[in-house]
């Protein structure tokens, strides 16, 4: 949408912006700002739209406009809504993550909304109370911004509290993913977690209908309502492998350019859950998101490793080792992606259950 004037500062922040018809055919339309493109004379620019997610009548809006219609660019809903849930305690005790602002008595220590949305958002509109009617399995993104991470203890907490045991129920934390479940998204720092949930569902099954019960759960501890999973990897159970993934011995170094450095990379695949089925890992981290019109995946990690199948108390894993050298001075962020599997064919495409590890190296 071309303009006479776009707003001025180096420092605008154009988060969740509506655009606001305010005169002419369309006035009292709204729509999203993805971004503005000021032209080269200084004079005006575009506007251009953003992400129209659940948006009706778009076209109708845009095909209304006309040369001196006026728009008002306003984001305070969204800068309002990011402090929203400080606004909103449950009355429900069981929601500990709001204990931060509640006061000893448990009363809100801070002005309170009229509405709690964190009801509706659930999905069913009221309190989800546990009471399960068949066998559960739960994946739990680790580094959900979205669905938390206490949110899947806490329903555990309501099924025992609903039931009296957890006997049909089975939690797995799954790390470094998000709430996204496409495979453009992974990058150096996050994987996604669609092989875990296609191994879950195998396991629901198995489970069902033959009677066999899936290996232990994710141990864990909450801290500050945070999941904190257990260190030792033949206890932590779940369905990921654990990583140790070191350069010239150490999570951070300090090198001189040039100077080889010895990449070592170890996993353990929790028992009776699968073998290690492939080890890729990156130099360094491009900080971007892999093309998501492709695979993405040979980009974010590109180098292939062969490893050796390895067992350490009655776990099955891998471990390889590499040497690459930095000539660029500054700090580097290697990583590695290690897949593991239940399946016989270890090139399958599916109940690939993917973790990454990184490590720090300081080139001077």
């Amino acid at each position: 949408i071309e303009v006479e004037t776009l707003p001025e500062g180096d420092d605008l922040y154009l988060e969740g912006v509506d655009m606001i018809v305010t005169s002419g055919e369309a006035q009292g339309k709204k729509m999203i700002l993805g971004s503005m493109i000021p032209k080269e004379d200084g004079k005006g620019g575009y506007l251009v739209l953003g992400d129209a997610f659940g948006a009706i009548g778009l076209h109708e809006i845009i095909d209304s406009l006309k040369p001196g219609d006026t728009l008002h660019l306003d984001n305070s809903d969204y800068i309002a809504a990011q402090s929203y849930y400080r606004h909103q305690v449950p009355a429900d005790r069981d929601f500990h993550a709001w204990d931060q602002f509640r006061t000893e008595d448990g009363t809100p220590a801070i002005p309170q909304r009229s509405k709690v949305l964190g009801y509706g958002f659930t999905g069913t509109g009221t309190v989800q109370d546990g009471n399960i009617q068949g066998k559960v399995i739960l994946t739990q993104a680790l580094m959900d911004e979205s669905t938390c991470t206490w949110c899947a203890d806490w329903y555990h907490d309501q099924i025992v509290k609903n039931r009296g045991n957890d006997d049909d129920f089975c939690l797995q934390y799954i790390d470094r993913t998000m709430h996204g479940d496409v495979s453009w998204l992974e990058n150096n720092m996050i994987t996604n977690y669609i092989g875990a949930l296609q191994q879950a569902l195998l396991s629901v099954s198995d489970w069902v209908e033959r009677g066999i019960e899936p290996k232990l759960g994710t141990r864990y501890t909450m801290e500050d309502n945070i999941a904190k999973l257990e260190q030792d990897p033949k206890k932590r159970g779940g369905i990921q492998s654990a990583i140790k993934f070191r350069a010239n011995g150490e999570e951070c170094i300090h090198v001189r350019a040039g100077e080889p450095v010895k990449m070592t990379v170890e996993a353990l695949v929790p028992d009776g859950i699968g073998r290690v089925s492939e080890v890729r890992y990156a130099v360094d981290d491009p900080r971007q998101f892999p093309d998501r019109f492709h695979t993405g995946t040979a980009n974010a990690f590109p180098e292939e490793v062969a490893f050796e199948e390895i067992e350490c108390d009655g776990m099955h894993g891998a471990k390889a080792e590499w040497t690459v050298t930095y000539d660029e001075p500054g700090t580097h962020f290697a990583s590695v992606r290690v897949r593991s599997t239940r399946s016989e064919d270890r090139k399958s495409v599916f109940t690939q259950v993917r973790n990454l590890a990184r490590v720090r190296v300081v080139v001077e």
